[in-house]
């Protein structure tokens, strides 16, 4: 709880409200302490007359911790940038689901200004459309045994499907049978869906991180025999060759189960070190040539590679120009590939749609993916 506190944000609560709540916690001790009752203002502006206790439990269950890895990176982004023309430049086109979450993207980010960690309502956080499928969500874990299994950020990767759920009916039809490049494949959570989403197709998986690929290689070692999926511990980028990706420990500590720790050297996180660094050198190749040599066609491109993306669509032009596949990149990892990469792919007249959507339930800003389809 102690993340709660020291954080003053009219859009979460007041001055007031913040001085109430570090009364009922601190970094010692988490328990709700029964004082004497107090005058709350509530942000609908109400008044209601509660002991610490009963504040306590007010804020558990309408506010929630606003927390961002990537924050830092956006926020030195937004400082040197104009973000007037640059936010009106990634508006044309875009639906009113997207335009909801870039939206509600910079409001967050705005909040955020004051602090890395903040506390925020509830009913703020998340879009229409997120609480929308969420509530789709729970409707299919009723009846499925799997996503009963699985967290809720693995679990809306299947019922949000990557962010392909609005595709066209024909669109997504089309790329049945395929094949399927899934750049940044960790340890397969988008295989099961790729799988039974387009079951004819083929699915080639690049994981460079050995110990991600180790547990992607024995979970599908049946499809793998099949020859269904195809996996390459190896990475994808602008140019065939070999890079340096990092692992820095400090920031894998925040979260030991997740791959976004990693990152090729030009991509280094602000304050990371070499002294830091215990990553591994990776083979990379281009998806251009990895279509050349063996004559894929390709149906969809899913890219998540934390920040990586923008260098593996440069390796990728002649593919997406030639054979126009559907396109799900990531673009939640960096300001450069969230503000930049909808316009650089405008400016290849390709005449795709483009939309923004959530690839899991996560956390209100992350897992923002940019689709992209052929009109």
């Amino acid at each position: 709880m102690q993340n709660y506190l020291g954080v003053t944000m009219a859009i979460a609560i007041s001055e007031q409200q913040r001085a109430n709540f570090m009364k009922v916690f601190n970094a010692d001790n988490t328990k709700t302490k029964k004082t004497d009752p107090n005058e709350v203002a509530l942000p609908d502006g109400s008044v209601v007359t509660w002991n610490d206790a009963e504040y306590g439990d007010y804020i558990r269950q309408n506010f929630s911790v606003l927390y961002f890895l990537f924050q830092d990176h956006f926020a030195q982004y937004r400082l040197a940038h104009a973000m007037g023309p640059i936010i009106e430049n990634l508006k044309p086109g875009l639906d009113k689901v997207s335009l909801e979450y870039l939206e509600r993207h910079e409001q967050l980010l705005d909040a955020m200004s004051v602090a890395n960690h903040c506390l925020i309502e509830k009913n703020f956080t998340w879009t229409a459309e997120d609480q929308k499928r969420k509530t789709h969500y729970d409707a299919c874990k009723e009846n499925n045994s799997l996503l009963q299994k699985l967290s809720l950020d693995y679990g809306s990767i299947m019922t949000n499907e990557y962010g392909l759920y609005d595709l066209p009916e024909a669109v997504a039809k089309n790329i049945d049978g395929k094949d399927i490049i899934d750049a940044g494949a960790f340890i397969g959570d988008n295989i099961w869906l790729f799988r039974t989403k387009f079951p004819q197709s083929h699915l080639y998986c690049f994981e460079p991180d050995p110990r991600n690929f180790k547990y992607l290689s024995t979970m599908f070692e049946d499809e793998i025999a099949s020859s269904m999926v195809k996996a390459f511990n190896m990475g994808l980028g602008e140019t065939k060759g070999n890079l340096h990706l990092s692992r820095i420990p400090e920031i894998e500590s925040a979260n030991p189960s997740s791959s976004f720790f990693y990152y090729f050297d030009q991509d280094r996180p602000d304050g990371a070190t070499s002294a830091d660094d215990t990553g591994v050198d990776v083979d990379i190749i281009t998806i251009d040539d990895l279509v050349a040599q063996n004559e894929l066609q390709v149906g969809l491109i899913k890219m998540d590679v934390e920040g990586f993306e923008p260098h593996i669509v440069r390796g990728a032009l002649n593919t997406i120009q030639n054979q126009r596949p559907v396109l799900a990149i990531s673009i939640y990892h960096t300001p450069e590939e969230f503000y930049e990469l909808k316009p650089y792919l405008e400016s290849l007249c390709l005449n795709y749609q483009f939309q923004i959507r959530r690839n899991s339930l996560c956390a209100p800003l992350l897992d923002l993916v940019l689709i992209g389809y052929p009109l």
